[in-house]
């Protein structure tokens, strides 16, 4: 619960210094989002490693104040997602999202978090017209072509990096210190 409370309480601050670098004003009375012409945005939430569409759930009803819509998706094998774990590549992935955005009829505000980064940047890239904004909320932007965990692993003052435990086969878990 902590986690999803940080988590909303730094997507809302990021939001509101994201529209504001973007010379949209904030009502400082009630630190809403007011877009410059009145337009209400839908929001698409990605979630990052380890989420699901739950973790956008105290958002949500800050974003509808001003008449904005959001829908927060579960990626494959996330949340109520059944896609089996075997199924499950970056591509997968990013149709996903891509099949969320072929609904909605004007373009979105996409919001990728942690990993989701690397998820949104791809599909902006495969279906521009379908969004206003990308948002990076304590995302990945890797160059094209570079793994992201190894790109994570330079990050040693990262507490996720050094929590990261790898098997011989690489695969990945995470534990904290001394709770193992």
């Amino acid at each position: 619960m902590l986690v999803s409370a940080i988590l909303c309480i730094s997507l809302f601050a990021a939001m509101l210094f994201f529209c504001s670098s973007q010379d949209k004003p904030i009502n400082s009375d009630h630190q809403t989002i007011i877009s410059m012409d009145n337009k209400p945005k839908h929001f698409v939430f990605v979630p990052g490693s380890f989420h699901a569409s739950w973790c956008w759930y105290k958002m949500q009803p800050l974003l509808a104040k001003n008449g904005n819509t959001s829908v927060p998706i579960d990626l494959p094998a996330h949340g109520q997602d059944a896609t089996p774990i075997s199924e499950v590549t970056l591509d997968s992935y990013v149709d996903a999202v891509c099949q969320v955005l072929e609904q909605c009829a004007e373009p979105v505000v996409l919001v990728g978090h942690s990993r989701a980064g690397i998820i949104i940047s791809s599909v902006a890239e495969r279906v521009p017209d379908k969004v206003d904004q990308l948002v990076y909320l304590c995302a990945f932007l890797i160059p094209n072509g570079e793994p992201m965990v190894a790109t994570a692993l330079t990050d040693s003052a990262s507490l996720m990096v050094s929590n990261l435990i790898f098997n011989e086969q690489g695969i990945l878990a995470y534990s904290q210190k001394g709770s193992v």
